[in-house]
């Protein structure tokens, strides 16, 4: 396999994902949120549309649902060793890596354009702070 650039990824500064550890599971994770967030569409199919929640469309919760999950407040020694040897990205890059690749996320939250790699949204999921997430997307800074 050739190497997966990870430079994207910097879980410290000069400390970057092993792309090359975490390209299963980081493929799992996007299959995995690709089907439920399908499963979410076909379980709206025929019924009235949920109402928004404190202005979040059931599209965008969905979504933040997946982002509170991996909300983490690691140590810097921690997250070393997880990237030595864990085949698991860090919370903040479960996050980031598949909603920076589903058009469905770009949609939900009026992106300007299909995105790859969204800044802000790795800046707003850097701490582990989902409320720093529901902020920037409401105020459309994605």
């Amino acid at each position: 396999m050739s190497s997966i650039n990870s430079a994207a990824f910097e879980v410290q500064p000069g400390l970057n994902e092993n792309g090359n550890l975490v390209v299963g599971e980081s493929i799992g994770d996007l299959g995995g949120l690709t089907i439920a967030y399908a499963a979410l569409k076909k379980s709206m199919e025929g019924k009235p549309r949920p109402a928004d929640i404190d202005g979040f469309s059931p599209e965008q919760r969905f979504f933040l649902g997946w982002a509170q999950v991996w909300a983490e407040n690691e140590r810097p020694e921690f997250e070393r060793l997880m990237v030595a040897t864990n085949p698991h990205p860090v919370g903040r890059f479960r996050v980031i890596g598949p909603l920076s690749n589903m058009p469905a996320f770009a949609q939900a939250y009026q992106c300007r354009k299909a995105i790859r790699w969204c800044g802000r949204l790795r800046s707003a999921v850097r701490f582990g702070r989902s409320d720093r997430l529901e902020y920037r997307l409401k105020s459309g800074l994605c």
